[in-house]
């Protein structure tokens, strides 16, 4: 079975995130900061839905 993939808002103060990946343009409905379904350095998907880093290469997903 394959793992859950989540899009996280990337503003670090919003804790908008929802399952399933995001469109590389799609934003957060709440602050409309764009959403990070993969790591931009290593391109491993989000599978927590409370990840500030990557699980793989440890990369910032939240860093606004």
């Amino acid at each position: 079975m394959a793992a859950t993939t989540y899009s996280l808002c990337r503003a670090n103060y919003c804790g908008y995130y929802r399952e399933g990946a995001a469109d590389a343009e799609e934003r957060c409905p709440s602050c409309r900061t764009r959403l990070v379904s993969k790591c931009p350095s290593c391109g491993e998907a989000v599978t927590s839905n409370a990840a500030r880093n990557c699980a793989k290469c440890g990369a910032v997903l939240k860093d606004r």
